[in-house]
């Protein structure tokens, strides 16, 4: 993620800015790994029976980690707003491909 500042710029303006992108940045990265994460989750689920994954200790980390992950969210989606991340995300507006059914 970029920001652009115009020079003079202000010390608590450069400071709330890399503060953003810090924020943003985290965001990112615990975005990619609540994706993994949850496609792992998505591939147990399907495999594996409720007994099997309700004993599975990694299964119940594997849980537990998507729920923190989710909390995190929630906590960067206040410091950063709405707004923040709307814009961020705006660039990344790419459409899937169309996909043709047999």
């Amino acid at each position: 993620f970029d920001d652009y500042l115009l020079k003079p710029v202000e010390e608590q303006k450069l400071h709330e800015t890399v503060e953003q992108l810090l924020a943003l940045t985290t965001y990112d990265k615990r975005l990619q790994e609540y994706h993994a994460l949850t496609a792992k989750q998505a591939v147990l689920t399907i495999a594996k029976s409720e007994e099997a994954l309700a004993e599975n200790e990694e299964y119940s980390s594997l849980e537990e980690r998507i729920e923190e992950i989710q909390a995190e969210f929630e906590q960067l989606r206040e410091e950063l707003g709405y707004r923040q991340l709307q814009n961020a995300f705006d660039v990344i507006d790419v459409e899937a491909p169309a996909v043709e059914q047999r």
